[in-house]
This record gives structure tokens, C-alpha cells and sequence, in this order.
């Protein structure tokens, strides 16, 4: 995907404000400025789209240009600003390509910048205990040999590489950067999931949880009434969950979608 990346999502939020035709409820703030701004409208400085902005309460000379390259210095009102991670790119191109063959072709030029649309919520122990769990899975392409941690890109793990997931400690809970909101969160183990399922900032994500069918009856209840609670928000998604192959013996797979 084009805008997989923290960068270009920034944006394209932005730019889709002006698609609605001018949203006036919605504000901008421009770096530490106190003043906030709405967005006007699409339009072009040369052959570069910009989206045009103005001040709130207008002023003279209130319009202001938003391009790909300023977007930064922008974010939403009440949020905090949009963290891109520098460093050296992803190496394990190969890796992913033969982990997921029907997922279509890796596009290099995202391994070169940072994204945080995929969110792994680690072990309810903390960072470095999944950390540890995750770096004894390890895989082999072309002769190379690299560990989950390593291909995940988590940005404390790899503190040199492209970030391509933000990580929720769900110990302390907190984000490992200010991100936009995240697409897909992954959540390794049963209280963490029943955590990341009460915050705020992941209830418009979808949210994958991973854990062990043989937990402590307690544990496996407490799931199972937690997702007895979102039954009048979520069914059972029976269509999504025919099409997809058939799990590994010992594995089941429940889906949900919201009505």
C-alpha cells in the first residue's frame, strides 16, 4: 500500500477532512502554536497538492498550505504530535515475501519509512518478557536466520532499524511513540486482551487476540464474559470465518464484527 506509512497517513487524514466537502468541527494545530485552524479545501501549488487551511477566528492573511512534506508540523487538536522513526531500513524484505506469499508483492519503499497502522500489545509481564518469547521463534530465507523480534521492528528492539509496529506495554500502558490511531492491534495473551479491549484509544481497531485454550477456567471465563459483553455491539462473523483456511489441529478461531 501507498500511504503504509506513518507520513503519507498523516496526510491523507488531514486531506479528508477537505473530501467532505470543508469540515468545520475538526481542528489543527500548527506546531507549538496556540491557535487552531479548519480546512478550507484541495488545491495545488505547482504540480504538489496541498490542503489549504485557515485560522480560527479568520484574520488577515490566515490561509496556510498543508503538503506530503510539512504534514508533521501539523496535528489534530487534542492529540499529540505524529512520531516518525528514523533509522536504517528493514533488511528482512525476503523474509516477509516468503512468510506471506498471498499477500501480494512487499513494496520497498515502505521498508524505508516508519509506520504505526499495526500495533503489537506484548505480554501483560511486560516488554522485555515478550521480548524474549518472541526472539526464540526464529525463521530461515535465502540462508539467513532472523528472530520474530528482530522482524517485527519494534523500535525499542531495534533501535537503529525502520519501525514498522508500535508496541503497547500493557505492564505500564503506555505507547512506545505518539501515533495515529492504529488499524490492527495484536494482542499476545488472554489479559491483555481483556486490557486492550477497554482503551480508548484502540476501540475503532480491529483487535487480534492470541491466547492459550488450556488458561485457568477463571482466565477462559472472564474472556468468555468479556466477549458475552459485546454481543449487543458484535456477531459472529460466520461468513469471513468459512473463508478462511482451515486452522492448525489444537487452534480454534472465533471472529467478530461490529452490526
Amino acid at each position: 500500500m501507498d500511504d503504509a506509512n506513518d507520513l503519507t497517513a498523516h496526510f491523507q487524514r488531514i486531506r479528508a477532512l477537505a473530501l467532505r466537502s470543508g469540515d468545520d468541527v475538526t481542528k489543527l494545530r500548527f506546531r507549538s502554536d496556540r491557535k487552531r485552524y479548519v480546512v478550507d479545501k484541495i488545491g495545488k501549488i505547482g504540480d504538489m497538492e496541498v490542503v489549504w487551511v485557515e485560522r480560527i477566528p479568520p484574520t488577515m492573511s490566515t490561509r496556510w498550505s498543508i503538503s506530503l512534506s510539512t504534514a508533521l508540523e501539523w496535528r489534530f487538536d487534542g492529540e499529540a504530535p505524529v512520531q516518525v522513526i528514523s533509522g536504517d531500513q528493514v533488511l528482512y524484505e525476503r523474509h516477509y515475501s516468503e512468510l506471506v506469499p498471498q499477500g501480494g508483492a512487499i513494496k520497498s519503499s515502505n521498508l524505508t519509512r516508519s509506520d504505526s497502522g499495526i500495533c503489537l500489545a506484548g505480554r501483560v509481564a511486560g516488554g522485555n518478557s515478550t521480548r524474549t518469547a518472541l526472539a526464540a521463534i526464529r525463521y530461515k530465507a535465502n540462508g539467513y536466520v532472523a528472530d520474530l523480534s528482530q522482524l517485527l521492528t519494534v523500535h525499542n528492539w531495534s533501535p537503529g532499524t525502520i519501525s514498522r509496529v508500535s508496541f503497547f506495554n500493557c505492564r505500564t500502558g503506555q505507547l512506545d511513540r505518539s501515533t495515529r490511531r492504529p488499524r490492527l492491534v495484536v494482542v499476545d495473551g488472554d489479559t491483555s486482551f481483556l486490557k486492550v479491549t477497554e482503551r480508548e484509544e484502540f476501540q475503532q481497531s480491529d483487535i487480534v487476540g492470541i491466547m492459550h485454550r488450556t488458561l485457568e477456567r477463571d482466565r477462559l471465563e472472564a474472556v468468555g464474559e468479556k466477549l458475552a459483553n459485546l454481543d449487543q455491539w458484535y456477531e459472529r462473523d460466520t461468513q469471513l470465518l468459512r473463508s478462511l483456511p482451515q486452522p492448525p489441529r489444537g487452534i480454534g478461531i472465533s471472529l467478530f464484527k461490529r452490526m
